[in-house]
C-alpha cells in the first residue's frame, strides 16, 4: 500500500492506496514546515495518521507539501516521518510538483497553484525545470486567497471599499480593528486568516468591487508568474486550487488580455496524483 499526501498551508489530504484504488481518505491540518516545529508535526503524524494505517503493509509514503522547496524544511518533514514510520520509504516533495504531476501527468506543461498561496512552474513530464521564486504571502502569492484577502482587508481598514461593502462586511463579521491587527501581527497563521476572506469575496463577486478585486489579483498573478515563462506564448496555463477553480471565467478574462489560454483547471490534485503513482 501507498500513502499519498497533499499538504497546503491550511489542510492536508491523505489517501491510502492499494492496487490503484483509494482505500481510505484522511484530513488533517496543513503541515507547512515554516509554520510548525518538528515536534508538532510528529504529534499530528502519531495521533492522526499512524492509527489510521496498517503499518505492516505500508510500502511507501509520498508527501507533497507547501514549504518543501529546499533542504532544511524538507529535512524537518522527513525527520518527523522517521520518528513515526521508521521502516517506511518516504518521499517528500514540494506541493508545486504535486500540482504539475496532477495537471500535466507525464507530459510537459505550465502548472500553477491558485489556492491559499500561489506558485508556477514549467514541468518536463517528470520534474520541475523552471519555477517562479516563492516569496510567501507577505511579498508574493499574487492572485491567491491570502493575496486577495490582504488586499480587501487593507482597503476596508483604509475606508476604500464602497459603502455597501463596508456595511455588509461589518455586519457579517463584526471584527474590530484590534481583532484584525491581532490576527495579522500576533496570532499564528496570519496567511490563513487573510485567505479565509477569499470565500466571502468569491461569494459576492457579482458586486463590482469584488469582481474587480479578483480580476486585479489575477492580472498580478499573470504578470508575476506566467509572463515570466516564454512557454506561456505557446502553452496553456494549467491551474490547481480553489481560487482558480471557482473563478475560471475571471481567470480566462484576465488571461485573454495577454493572449494566454487557460487549460485544465481543477480544485484538488489527489485523484490525478493517484493515477500518476500507479
Amino acid at each position: 500500500m501507498k500513502l499519498i499526501a497533499d499538504s497546503g498551508s491550511t489542510k492536508t489530504s491523505w489517501v491510502l492506496v492499494k492496487d490503484g484504488e483509494i482505500q481510505k481518505t484522511i484530513r488533517t491540518i496543513g503541515l507547512n514546515p515554516y509554520f510548525h516545529t518538528q515536534e508538532s508535526l510528529t504529534t499530528v503524524l502519531a495521533d492522526e495518521i499512524l492509527p489510521a494505517v496498517d503499518i505492516q503493509n505500508l510500502a511507501s509514503i509520498h508527501f507533497y507539501g507547501a514549504g518543501c522547496s529546499s533542504e532544511t524544511p524538507v529535512s524537518i518533514i522527513q525527520e518527523a516521518f522517521k520518528k513515526v514510520f521508521p521502516d517506511v520509504r518516504v518521499e517528500v516533495k514540494h506541493d508545486l510538483l504535486a500540482a504539475a504531476r496532477a495537471l500535466c501527468g507525464k507530459k510537459p506543461g505550465l502548472a500553477s497553484i491558485l489556492g491559499t498561496g500561489a506558485n508556477t512552474c514549467y514541468y518536463d513530464g517528470q520534474n520541475i525545470l523552471k519555477r517562479v521564486r516563492a516569496l510567501g504571502f507577505i511579498l508574493g502569492d499574487e492572485g491567491s486567497g491570502s493575496y486577495m484577502g490582504k488586499r480587501f482587508i487593507k482597503d476596508y481598514l483604509h475606508d476604500e471599499v464602497p459603502e455597501e461593502v463596508r456595511l455588509m462586511f461589518a455586519q457579517d463579521f463584526q471584527l474590530t480593528d484590534a481583532d484584525i491587527h491581532n490576527s495579522v501581527y500576533k496570532n499564528p497563521m496570519p496567511n490563513r486568516f487573510l485567505a479565509s476572506f477569499a470565500a466571502y469575496i468569491i461569494q459576492h463577486k457579482d458586486i463590482p468591487y469584488f469582481r474587480n478585486l479578483i480580476l486585479s489579483g489575477f492580472d498580478d498573478f499573470l504578470q508575476q508568474h506566467i509572463l515570466r515563462f516564454a512557454e506561456s506564448k505557446t502553452s496553456p496555463i494549467n491551474v490547481i486550487g480553489a481560487i482558480g477553480y471557482l473563478n475560471r471565467e475571471l481567470l480566462e478574462e484576465a488571461a485573454a488580455k495577454y493572449q494566454i489560454k487557460v487549460g485544465l483547471v481543477i480544485q484538488e490534485p489527489m485523484a490525478n496524483l493517484v493515477k500518476f503513482h500507479l
